[in-house]
């Protein structure tokens, strides 16, 4: 038995860079487009939607999409398929990307909000499909790559209500492309929901089975290490007994061992005398050194002396002439300075004799008196 639904897409929102992707079913051309989705991780930035990644569903078997934006797949939500199917969204958008993302079940449950923490209504354009008793979203296309992240994305929408859905569009001034119909195969989707009933029956008596052998390996377990404790007192006598036997040995060891402690403390005593005995040694041999180089510069600066004395001697009897020089030099204008004087006295002694003959001639009596 197999139902048919009209099936439209609406949108895209969002910008044109990146690559489309489609994911809308396996053949829409004959009608085999997905049925529903069963899950779905979307990734948020701080300013957009970053990732998208959807569980199908395709007449009760699952069909895992591909990730699309950066690989950080976000938080996966389950939906209680097919009891619980998306009958709402809503988000913003600019020329570029998409920028947030808000879904609703037909359960009243919100997903989301998915994307930017703060909204930017005066650039950014808000988008909304409500399709309450109307229909159901089933599948996704978009387009991606630019920045990596989610630049454009529509929604496949099964029909329940053509009327109410149709008007509420119409109302919205929302436009929607015809697609090719869906078909239910409820007797399949009946019988893989039996199969899934029964897998989760099996599954749970498989677990209180688990649980069963898990209390009894628990018992087998309490009793194993019951007899563990027993064994390990029967082995603590046993040790106890004989480390009664080893104790007097390991004293005797012990003094033994205090006595070579003695012994290589002693013997370490020593060897610290020596040790700083050495180092007097080697401290008064670097003084002996320092004074042997003293006298060694100080012999070397008498050599130079002495290999410079010729010189010296030449240059001291230089000195010597030339000093006798300055000196005989001196006393030639000493002599000088006296015959110079005597000249001058003999001259003034002259001149006083005529004037005092000059004197006498003038009065001749005068001068016999």
């Amino acid at each position: 038995m197999a139902l048919t639904l009209t099936r439209v897409k609406v949108g895209p929102w969002g910008g044109t860079g990146g690559r489309a992707w489609d994911e809308g079913g396996y053949d829409d051309t004959s009608g085999g487009g997905y049925t529903g989705i069963r899950s779905m991780s979307i990734g948020s930035s701080n300013w957009c939607v970053s990732s998208m990644l959807f569980v199908y569903d395709y007449n009760g078997r699952r069909v895992k999409g591909k990730l699309h934006g950066v690989e950080d797949f976000g938080t996966n939500v389950e939906l209680d398929f097919p009891g619980e199917v998306l009958t709402h969204i809503s988000g913003y958008h600019d020329s570029k990307l998409i920028r947030r993302l808000e879904f609703r079940t037909n359960r009243d449950r919100t997903l989301g909000p998915y994307g930017a923490n703060t909204l930017d209504k005066e650039q950014w354009r808000q988008f909304e499909v409500p399709m309450e008793k109307a229909g159901s979203i089933v599948g996704f296309s978009g387009r991606g790559g630019n920045y990596n992240y989610i630049d454009a994305i529509s929604v496949y929408i099964a029909v329940w209500n053509p009327d109410r859905f149709f008007d509420t569009l119409r109302q919205r001034g929302i436009i929607a492309y015809r697609m090719a119909p869906i078909r239910l195969q409820l007797r399949e989707m009946e019988k893989l929901r039996n199969e899934q009933v029964e897998r989760d029956h099996v599954e749970m008596n498989a677990e209180e089975g688990q649980e069963e052998t898990k209390q009894k390996v628990h018992d087998l377990q309490k009793q194993v290490d019951q007899k563990k404790e027993r064994l390990r007192e029967l082995v603590y006598k046993r040790q106890h007994q004989a480390e009664n036997e080893t104790l007097r040995s390991t004293e005797e060891d012990l003094e033994q061992l205090e006595r070579r402690e003695q012994t290589m403390q002693q013997l370490m005593q020593k060897m610290l005398q020596e040790f700083r005995h050495l180092e007097d040694q080697i401290l008064e041999t670097k003084r002996y050194e320092e004074d042997m180089k003293q006298k060694r510069a100080l012999i070397e600066r008498e050599q130079l002396d002495l290999l410079n004395e010729p010189e010296m001697i030449r240059k001291l009897k230089e000195q010597q002439q030339q000093v006798a020089r300055q000196l005989k030099k001196l006393e030639g204008q000493r002599e000088q300075s006296r015959r110079l004087e005597l000249e001058k006295i003999l001259k003034n002694t002259e001149e006083q004799m005529k004037n005092k003959i000059k004197k006498e001639r003038i009065h001749p009596a005068h001068f016999w008196d």
